[in-house]
């Protein structure tokens, strides 16, 4: 099995036993801990891994120091933030497996930050987080660090410490251009959202997602994308990314169970007083929904909103059991169907991962018929040289890049 199916499977093992212990709150908190300890370890120690490294590697292994860049503000191959920062650690004498191991444990330490505001059943929402943003963990270290700092901002706009909310808005833009448009849209909704969430809102939303399923796909015009105010950049990729999409989709069941457990339990909400996190989770469930066909673009976006719409769904389900109220106990059964549903669905999920990366065509040209995703740690290198173990992980990279890359053409829009 791939290092990213032992994780999935850690992970839904450890989502099973916390449900188990329900009524165990201290033993739900260790089985957390563990199993966000273990499950940073095992990303941690992941070496050369994945497809980017084709990227990103030479870029580093060739980067100036630090000061050069400022000299020279035309020759930064990424984004301003994310190369300098690589720069620094460079300087430092730090490889590239450590600027990947420190992007991991940082994205990890904000997640368990966040995760702190969640009552009961923190392993439940660290299966859900991981399994479905895998990619960006281990492979988009830009975004993994936009994403970082982006809720570390909504962490801060919870708390109205504006001056630093708005500095991390700024770092988060930095670190990956996507977080351009999506900390400045969640300033728009902070400024004009002063209003508690309603039912109304989650309803609409259901419905414009079963919507979905009977509207035809369309290709957006490329001649419109690149009519668009935005850099050559911006255009280049909102182009490739939205040229992927389809209708039907197993994942549309489980954004229509989080809209209805949110439609059911926000109304036996109190006033949380926290509009930063609301800003986040109106503007994210619009954007799942509008994107959901266009499924390339929505998984890269849906990475900032998930660990906050994770955290406000399970405040809200926690926050109305623990009211008292007499209605609440009709909610019970609609949980646990949630909860068994969500084992189902990553089970199912890590399976078809686990397939995918066996039947992928790189495995025709690869040493060992190794693929981006077989394992590779730190580990391997009592054994093989530093070397050798690159050498290899590159050529594997590349041959994902020739013969794997947006290979699903029955996903291409026309």
């Amino acid at each position: 099995m791939t290092l990213l199916t032992h994780i999935f499977l850690l992970l839904i093992g450890a989502g099973v036993l916390d449900f188990a212990l329900t009524r165990y709150v201290r033993l739900q908190e260790s089985v957390y801990r563990i199993a966000l300890v273990v499950t940073w370890f095992l990303f941690t120690i992941r070496y050369y891994y994945g497809a980017d490294i084709y990227n990103y590697v030479p870029v580093y292994e060739h980067l100036h120091p630090w000061y050069w860049y400022l000299q020279h503000p035309n020759q930064y191959e990424f984004e301003h933030g994310f190369i300098l920062f690589c720069a620094v650690l460079k300087g430092l004498g730090l490889s590239y497996y450590w600027m990947t191991a420190i992007v991991t444990t940082f994205y990890f330490v904000v997640i368990g930050k966040l995760f702190s505001r969640i009552k009961r059943h923190k392993s439940l929402a660290l299966m859900s987080l991981v399994i479905f943003d895998y990619n960006l963990i281990f492979a988009a270290h830009r975004q993994c660090l936009a994403v970082s700092f982006f809720i570390l901002m909504v962490l801060a706009l919870d708390k109205r410490q504006y001056v630093w909310a708005a500095l991390l808005a700024f770092i988060c833009s930095e670190m990956h251009k996507s977080g351009v448009f999506i900390a400045s849209m969640t300033w728009i909704l902070y400024v004009l959202h002063h209003h508690k969430l309603e039912r109304v809102f989650f309803l609409l939303l259901i419905g414009l997602l079963m919507l979905m399923l009977v509207l035809p796909m369309t290709a957006l015009n490329t001649s419109f994308v690149a009519s668009l105010p935005l850099p050559e950049s911006f255009i280049r990729a909102l182009t490739e990314h939205l040229s992927l999409g389809r209708r039907i989709q197993v994942v549309w069941t489980m954004y229509a169970v989080v809209l209805v457990c949110m439609e059911y339990y926000v109304q036996h909400r109190g006033n949380l007083g926290q509009r930063g996190t609301e800003a986040v989770v109106i503007l994210g469930a619009v954007l799942i929904v509008l994107l959901y066909q266009y499924f390339y673009l929505l998984v890269r976006v849906r990475s900032y909103f998930l660990p906050i719409l994770l955290v406000y769904l399970f405040r809200l389900v926690q926050d109305a059991e623990d009211s008292g109220e007499p209605v609440i106990r009709g909610g019970v059964l609609l949980k646990e169907l949630c909860c068994i549903f969500a084992f189902a669905y990553f089970g199912y999920a890590s399976y078809r991962f686990e397939q995918s990366a066996n039947h992928m065509f790189e495995r025709a040209y690869t040493p060992g018929k190794k693929t981006i995703y077989s394992t590779s740690t730190v580990f391997d290198l009592r054994y093989r040289s530093a070397k050798d173990i690159q050498k290899e992980r590159m050529l594997i990279a590349k041959y994902y890049w020739w013969y794997d890359y947006m290979v699903g053409e029955h996903n291409k829009l026309k």
